[in-house]
């Protein structure tokens, strides 16, 4: 990997307390010399809840990226629906990752199953689903847990309620590992798995593990469409 790496992670809703969760929760696990940069999009909706604010994220993730994919290496789309990935990955030469299949996937390295632990209502959940589809992993996913709260309302300071919601949970589910479906919910993922002994995946951190593998040299290559340098012959 090059030694001047710069990762975005792109918040696709307006909410600025959100953008600076995901930033200090990157910046935990990057690793040293790569550089990680937060923005948001300048317009859209404060959370992304409903199918319609999932569109119109699309549209501004695209956008924006448009204009600015050039300074970057890789790329984090920071909202468990993943706006505008599959288009992303498709438009553009580098990486691009979201967090919701960067989470899935290490949960299915961890256990047969996981289960979900959302920020939203029980009908919001029905994107958890729908993600889960697109994913193709709904057949790993015990359950979805939501837990009612306004994404923009949580702070660090809501992790108390947050980990006695989990409790209760955890005492109906003997799920392998659970998978915080929500940007908001970045950066407690640690303290959850310390105090239940059991993984609790955060997507943004996930993410940037998966980015940073992904732009080791050989992977790149690939990736951008380029055929690997050969490995030395064996001695």
């Amino acid at each position: 990997m090059k030694s001047d790496v710069k990762l975005l992670i792109l918040n696709p809703n307006t909410t600025t307390a959100i953008t600076q969760r995901l930033l200090r929760a990157a910046q935990e696990v990057c690793s040293p010399g790569i550089s990680i940069c937060a923005q948001q999009v300048p317009s859209g909706s404060p959370a992304i809840t409903t199918e319609l604010d999932e569109l119109k994220a699309q549209v501004a993730v695209l956008d924006y990226l448009d204009r600015h994919i050039d300074l970057y290496d890789g790329v984090i789309i920071g909202c468990f629906g993943d706006p505008g990935v599959q288009l992303a990955k498709e438009r553009y030469s580098v990486p691009v990752v979201g967090i919701a299949e960067s989470a899935y996937h290490m949960a299915c390295l961890t256990g047969k199953r996981f289960s979900v632990l959302s920020t939203g209502t029980r009908r919001e959940s029905r994107l958890t689903w729908d993600m889960l589809d697109r994913c193709g992993l709904r057949g790993k996913c015990q359950q979805v847990y939501p837990l009612g709260m306004d994404l923009t309302s949580i702070s660090e300071e809501s992790l108390p309620q947050i980990r006695q919601y989990a409790a209760q949970m955890l005492e109906e589910d003997e799920c392998d590992s659970v998978v915080l479906a929500c940007a908001a919910l970045a950066g407690m993922g640690q303290p959850l798995t310390e105090a239940f002994g059991l993984p609790f995946f955060d997507g943004v951190q996930q993410a940037v593990m998966l980015l940073e593998g992904m732009l080791q040299p050989r992977y790149a290559a690939a990736i951008h469409g380029q055929a690997p340098t050969p490995l030395p012959p064996s001695i």
